[in-house]
């Protein structure tokens, strides 16, 4: 489970957009000149953080790939930055797709909004044996790991409310947008 961050953006299909347009420009040569003209076109303040990925080599290989694909998958040039990284906590995985993906659990990204960020650190704030299942219930399923409310799931809870009490106070989301996105 990923969590990271991009330029603000207000859609997915935006950010598809951006990659796309850095990747062509990449296999052009233009990179840098395509990047401040996103830069000045979406009036980002900072400048963009980008990578581009090793697994595509060459021009072919990217239109190839590229042919019948609709998703942000396929670019060359990545706009995002990982900002968080979680494995077997199925329980913050089911509330990520509930709460953002509308309980629809395909590997897609998704917007995060700061603000139910918030919300989820005072439920953690007050999270016990008691209220556990209906504030974070577990959720079976491959790859998600134990389903118990044992000492690991409780250091997950407590490891995951630290880390979003510094990531809700360390970034501006005035100026950048975060993504949610599952991959198994």
């Amino acid at each position: 489970m990923y969590l990271k961050s991009v330029p603000k953006v207000d859609s997915i299909d935006e950010i598809v957009e951006i990659e796309r347009r850095l990747s062509k420009a990449y296999f052009a040569g233009k990179l840098e000149k395509e990047l401040k003209k996103i830069q000045k076109e979406k009036n980002f303040k900072n400048p963009i953080y980008y990578k581009v990925e090793d697994w595509i080599e060459n021009k072919e290989k990217y239109d190839e790939y590229n042919k019948d694909r609709k998703s942000g998958h396929d670019t060359k040039v990545s706009i995002d930055k990982e900002v968080g990284y979680w494995r077997k906590f199925n329980a913050l995985h089911s509330w990520f797709v509930n709460t953002f993906q509308d309980g629809v659990d395909e590997c897609q990204q998704s917007i995060v909004d700061p603000e139910v960020l918030k919300e989820l650190l005072y439920k953690l704030a007050t999270i016990n044996k008691k209220n556990v299942k209906d504030v974070l219930p577990t959720q079976k399923g491959f790859f998600f790991g134990g389903t118990d409310y044992d000492e690991y799931f409780w250091q997950d809870v407590e490891e995951f409310r630290i880390y979003l009490l510094n990531l809700l106070a360390d970034n501006d989301f005035e100026e950048i947008t975060l993504i949610y996105r599952a991959s198994w």
